[in-house]
């Protein structure tokens, strides 16, 4: 039964917190504007290597991505933000020796990416409701920690959660098992105590399923519910968490 859990374990970016479209960076490619933060970080270069221009960072960018994502191999290891904006570095030919260029462009592109994010208070409100009822905690795929961090801090809501498990600081990332092995090592509870929230099938419904861990699906895009991997419970939003676990 859905009221049976003790603690409430949430992803954290598109779940508790939403991206607002306005605020985020793009880049037009080929007439049309995709969401990049490649535009800022050729900016933050110019200084320094006028003759890079945006479209160079951002293939620069993706292919950063094609290598971080080779190097976590079949166990999903998390690899840190930094490590993937030395790369871009490397491709775009700045010299590492002398610079902190990576850093640099780290620091642009999260703080682009979080400031995109909102907390809606309707789900400041919820919070308000489950604390008390139930432990509080966060579990997110995330390459720098402490961009996440600042966001719980900014919005006021970091006292409510313990544990908050990022993928940074784990070494994995979801839906891989050793991911989720290691939150729920965090959570110290067992797993029939535990309802896991989250908008992904594949990351986050699919990862709980394997684990036995009962998992609330936000499905907020009216997708297809698959046949196989179904998850525990179907939501619209994250504010029908309320009438799931039956709060006033």
């Amino acid at each position: 039964m859905a009221n049976s859990y003790r603690m409430i374990l949430f992803d954290f970016f598109n779940t508790l917190v939403l991206q607002d479209s306005s605020r985020q960076p793009t880049l037009e490619i080929e007439g049309r504007n995709v969401i990049s933060t490649a535009g800022l970080l050729q900016q933050r270069l110019a200084a320094r290597y006028p003759n890079i221009d945006a479209m160079q960072v951002q293939r620069a960018m993706e292919a950063a991505r094609r290598i971080i994502a080779k190097q976590r191999g079949s166990e999903l290891k998390e690899l840190p933000a930094l490590r993937r904006f030395k790369e871009i570095a490397t491709i775009l030919g700045c010299d590492l020796e002398k610079e902190e260029t990576p850093r640099e462009l780290l620091e642009t592109h999260m703080a682009a990416v979080t400031g995109s994010f909102h907390f809606p208070e309707a789900h400041r409100d919820l919070l308000e409701r489950l604390h008390g009822a139930y432990r509080l905690g966060i579990f997110s795929n995330f390459d720098h920690a402490p961009a996440l961090l600042g966001v719980l801090r900014d919005n006021g809501i970091a006292h409510y959660f313990e544990p908050v498990v990022i993928s940074e600081s784990i070494g994995f990332r979801k839906p891989g098992r050793s991911a989720f092995r290691h939150a729920l090592a965090q959570a110290g509870l067992p797993v029939r105590e535990i309802l896991f929230v989250g908008d992904s099938l594949k990351d986050d419904v699919r990862g709980a399923l394997q684990v036995d861990l009962d998992v609330a699906w936000i499905n907020g895009n009216g997708e297809q519910t698959p046949e196989d991997g179904r998850p525990t419970y179907e939501l619209p939003n994250l504010v029908a968490l309320r009438q799931l676990l039956d709060l006033a």
